[in-house]
């Protein structure tokens, strides 16, 4: 697969995956959403995937274990991530029927809506006891939706946005579940012959480096900014991610 890119092409993926290593370190959650529009655009929708999944596995993976709160992380949510993998085995069986636009284009104004609804006065909050009753729904929910297209942080950041989670518990947290819920993902599309041996030497070659540079400022500058920043520009970030869906469904 290396052999099919261009010099020009090579440097722009990487540079694509290290912007989307540094929005990933800084806030936690970003890096698909930022690197398979981008990559897109040179490699195609279903290249673009399959040359994420070394970085993407790899950055969750190292990010989850990072910032700490793995045992609360479990212990307060292993339905949500039993039923998250439940959820993505059966998406990633629909990977190859669902319309992928479509997905996209509903998420972006579920997005946009949640956004609205966090800067009203009277923002969106669950209590512990909605909690509790959420976690297996909204698992499920983000599991077949994103196994379907590749899109789990939506409905998981929004979840947890909503539960005022503290800075480096939100890390923690999206980055686990992102990782068990790409597992199954991933798996799909070795099995549809997707994702090969080339696709996983071009991903780790292009991708894992950039994104770990990008991690590593990233996880720099978190630390700098203060809770109140962080939750406004995580829905900025949000905004940017549900305008970026909508114009996918629409193209």
């Amino acid at each position: 697969m290396l052999n099919g890119f261009e010099t020009w092409q090579i440097a722009a993926i990487v540079g694509s995956f290290f912007v989307a290593g540094l929005v990933k370190g800084t806030m936690g959650v970003g890096l698909p959403m930022v690197a398979v529009p981008l990559i897109s655009m040179i490699t195609g929708p279903a290249s673009a995937i399959a040359l994420m999944v070394v970085p993407n596995l790899s950055a969750n993976g190292w990010q989850a274990v990072q910032a700490g709160h793995q045992g609360a992380v479990f212990r307060r949510f292993w339905p949500m991530l039993l039923a998250l993998v439940a959820g993505s085995l059966v998406g990633a069986q629909l990977l190859v029927l669902l319309d992928a636009h479509l997905v996209a284009g509903i998420l972006g104004i579920v997005i946009l809506l949640f956004v609205a609804l966090q800067v009203m006065p009277r923002r969106l909050t669950l209590k512990p006891k909605a909690e509790r009753r959420l976690n297996v729904p909204v698992g499920l929910a983000a599991g077949v939706i994103g196994g379907a297209s590749s899109f789990f942080g939506p409905i998981v950041i929004l979840y947890l946005v909503a539960l005022d989670l503290a800075k480096e518990l939100f890390v923690s947290t999206v980055a686990l579940m992102f990782f068990v819920g790409m597992a199954p993902m991933f798996a799909s599309l070795a099995v549809h012959g997707i994702l090969g041996w080339d696709e996983l030497l071009a991903s780790a070659v292009l991708g894992a480096v950039p994104v770990a540079a990008g991690l590593f400022i990233g996880r720099h500058l978190r630390k700098r900014i203060p809770q109140a920043v962080f939750k406004r520009v995580l829905l900025v970030i949000l905004v940017l991610i549900a305008i970026g869906l909508i114009r996918e469904s629409l193209g």
